[in-house]
């Protein structure tokens, strides 16, 4: 009967560590990541270049969807890391607003001996079959987003800067805050 409760207890301590990492498996799974809609004429294509003033110093750029200017939801679109350069592209879906918060954080611990924080929430309406560029920067002591639009005689696109509000100021894993 020992032999046998052994071997059972064995089991079931078995069981719950495959539970356990089951389910950490599961909630990481779960980033809250912002899924972008299929390529089709009725998207617009916006490129998310990293700010060429801060470069590799430390630093990381997110720039997230919102579902509102109070950040209750906020999903990341895309993310550059330290270490990365170059740019990237994301799609939108077109006639529809859209609030996008874009940060500079100090990262890891080469962020450590930085004091860039930037971080500003816009909204604007990407038009079908556009392509437009985004791009945040921080210069001479001033953060700024500003969007493009590059298609050939199209009229820049009207970008309202929305007040940032406590639930916009997060600070993500592996980056640290300023102030």
């Amino acid at each position: 009967m020992g032999k046998h409760k052994r071997k059972t207890f064995a089991t079931a301590r078995l069981k719950a560590a495959f539970l356990v990492a089951g389910l950490g498996l599961g909630l990481t799974a779960c980033e809250t990541v912002f899924v972008q809609p299929t390529e089709s004429p009725a998207t617009a294509r916006i490129d998310y270049p990293r700010d060429p003033e801060v470069g590799r110093f430390g630093t990381g750029q997110i720039v997230s969807w919102s579902n509102s200017p109070d950040c209750a939801e906020v999903l990341r679109i895309a993310a550059y890391d330290p270490m990365t350069v170059g740019s990237k592209s994301f799609r939108l879906a077109g006639g529809a607003p859209v609030n996008l918060l874009a940060e500079i954080l100090p990262a890891g611990p080469g962020g450590l001996s930085t004091n860039i924080q930037c971080i500003n929430l816009i909204r604007f309406t990407p038009e079908a079959g556009h392509a437009y560029t985004l791009l945040q920067t921080f210069g001479s002591g001033k953060c700024r987003t500003t969007v493009t639009d590059q298609t050939p005689g199209a009229p820049s696109p009207t970008v309202v800067e929305q007040p940032l509000v406590a639930g916009c100021i997060r600070t993500p894993v592996g980056y640290t805050r300023v102030g």
